[in-house]
């Protein structure tokens, strides 16, 4: 496809054959944190087991490391994707908050030409590179309420309720730590308890 550009970096591992590849994983071990409900053909499972995670850190994603590290074009994809493959690889539990995930796949297939890439391709660049080593995590109705009632006490309104959305599901999964380009998005929401690292 045209405009299609995310192949693994030369001589780091056997790129994936058939189509458009994510990272270039060195291997494609199974993730022992993976919830096999999220790769069921009905849909996404946002919901993890407190008691599976309580004592296991774990890292969260915003879609800005997501972009840059899985489109080869991106003036940080080098970094970002020598920071994704290294920590998917590494055994750590990784949050993938669905709005994350979501707003990935919006942005790859709403870019301008030549960078645009189609539906099919954009969802299996992020099912090759994430689905089988990291959690998707959302937030359920009720969780939903309170974060936006959160987001009003901090008078938050916006496009930084987005990063909310990364910040509530990424709390909801534990993580310890977040990463991201764009830590000035996440410097308002009050996020005790979550390191936010940036490259």
């Amino acid at each position: 496809m045209a405009g299609l550009k995310s192949s693994p970096l030369p001589g780091r591992c056997e790129s994936f054959s058939g189509g458009p590849s994510g990272l270039p994983f060195r291997s494609n071990p199974e993730n022992p944190w993976h919830n096999p409900r999220s790769s069921a053909s009905a849909g996404i499972s946002v919901t993890v087991d407190p008691d599976e995670t309580a004592l296991v850190p774990a890292t969260a994603l915003d879609t800005s490391i997501l972009i840059a590290g899985l489109l080869s074009w991106h003036e940080r994809h080098r970094d970002a994707s020598d920071l994704l493959v290294e920590l998917l690889e590494s055994g750590e539990r990784v949050v993938l908050p669905l709005h994350a995930l979501a707003e990935t796949y919006s942005v790859m297939t709403r870019l301008p030409a030549p960078h645009r890439l189609s539906p099919r391709d954009a969802l299996q660049i992020l099912e090759r590179s994430l689905r089988i080593r990291a959690n998707v995590v959302g937030l359920d109705g009720e969780e939903g309420w309170h974060c936006l009632g959160d987001l009003v006490q901090s008078s938050i309104s916006g496009g930084t309720t987005y990063d909310g959305l990364i910040l509530a599901s990424a709390r909801k999964g534990q993580a310890t730590r977040i990463f991201t380009l764009n830590p000035s998005h996440f410097e308002r929401l009050g996020v005790d308890g979550i390191e936010i690292v940036t490259l």
